[in-house]
Formats: C-alpha cells, structure tokens, sequence
C-alpha cells in the first residue's frame, strides 16, 4: 500500500499535475488521520475496558470490607453499650449505704475499667486503590470521595478511642496497685466487704468509672453513624457493580 502512493505521487509529479497531487496528499493526509483517529478510538475502548474490569474488582473488595466493618461495628457498639451498663451500676452502688448484690458481679463490673476496645476496620482495599493512584477509576462520587476521606472521617473516632485506652490504662494501673487481682488464679473472689466500701468512697475510682462511661458515650453515636454510612455505601455498591 505505501509503495502504491509513492508511485501515485512520483506520477502526478512527473506529469506536472499539481492540482492532481494535492487532492492525492490531501487523501492520503486524511486517510492516515482517519487510521490514527480509530487506533486511539479502540486504544481508547480497551483502555476503558480494562479499568472497569479493574473498578469492578475494586468494588467487589470495598464491599467485602464494607460488610467484615459492620460485624465489627456491631461488637463494638454492643461492648461500648455493656460498658456503660456496667459503670453505671457501679455510680449508682456507690450511693447506697449497704450494696446487695452478688460480689462476683461486682467484680466483673470493676475490672471492666481496666479494658477497652476498638473498631478494628477492614480498609485494605482502601490502601490498595490509594496506593495503586487508580482512585479515578472510580466512577461514582459518593464511592470515590467515602475511599480518599476514609482515614479523616474516622478521625475523630480515633481520637476518642485513644482517650478510651488511656482510660483503661488508668483504670488497671489503679487496680493493680490497689487491688489484689492475683486472686483470681487462685480462684478466689479479690474483692472484701471492706475493699468494697472502700472503693465505693474513693473519689479517683469513682470518677474512673465516670469517666470510662463518658467515653462509651461518645463513643457509640459516633460508631453508630459510620454504620449507617456504610449501610448507604454498600447500597451504591451493589448497584454500581449490577451495572459493571
């Protein structure tokens, strides 16, 4: 085919044809943009091609975590609910005179202070598409800006948590020092009635439990508001990946 035009050329230029020749460059000009116009054109397809096969695999993972974080929200937001059950009981029992309840409650209940526990979230897809810079891939707006504010929307909630094993960190440094938890590997109760009252006077323990059900407090709205948003994400999800 080029030997062809450079034949066609060479005669229109030999015969003097101008005219000729220019409407042959002219074509040949035109058909080799037409040529590079449909290579980008299918370049341009199969480029697309491959990054939503390459989104949907980002998404089907992003749901998959999206799912693992709700059971996970779920503990959380159910042992925080404990927690603020259990310190609760502890301020109310210290108002009273004389404390009938069962001492191996009790002690559950007290050493719940020295615990704490977080939302260990599944956002190994997220580090993936952010470290591959493929996050444009991502069509949906809602989908792409809930991956690169991922870690500033659970700031917040961090914060908290920390303050919360602060806490818990206080709160078993406290019973260490002051209560005889050893007891327990010899099964025996390590609270007595005279440690008890004790503990039910005594300011600092008391605003330990406070403050352990301040936190819970806080702490679960801000639980509960992460599940709701992903509840509405993976509703996005699924459409989006019936459409891929």
């Amino acid at each position: 085919m080029t030997g062809l035009f450079r034949k066609l050329r060479k005669h229109f230029l030999s015969q003097g044809k101008l005219r000729q020749y220019l409407t042959y460059a002219f074509g040949e000009i035109l058909l080799v943009t037409i040529g590079i116009l449909i290579a980008i054109q299918i370049n341009g397809i199969y480029e697309d091609n491959a990054d939503r096969k390459k989104e949907k695999e980002y998404l089907e993972a992003y749901r998959v975590d999206l799912l693992n974080n709700l059971v996970e929200l779920d503990r959380v937001i159910c042992k925080r609910e404990e927690t603020v059950q259990r310190m609760d009981s502890l301020l109310q029992w210290s108002q009273r005179k004389q404390i009938e309840i069962p001492i191996d409650t009790i002690e559950s209940h007290i050493v719940t202070i020295g615990f704490y526990t977080i939302f260990q979230s599944s956002d190994g897809t997220i580090e993936d598409i952010l470290a591959s810079g493929d996050v444009n891939i991502i069509q949906d707006d809602r989908l792409r800006q809930s991956i690169v504010s991922w870690e500033s929307n659970i700031k917040f909630t961090k914060e908290w948590e920390r303050l919360g094993q602060d806490s818990a960190q206080e709160g078993m440094d406290f019973m260490t020092k002051h209560i005889p938890l050893y007891k327990n590997g010899l099964n025996q109760q390590f609270l007595t009635e005279e440690l008890l009252n004790q503990l039910m006077k005594d300011t600092y323990f008391l605003n330990m439990v406070d403050n352990q059900k301040v936190i819970s407090n806080q702490l679960n709205p801000l639980y509960i508001e992460i599940r709701n948003t992903h509840w509405e994400l993976l509703e996005i999800l699924d459409k989006k990946i019936e459409q891929l």
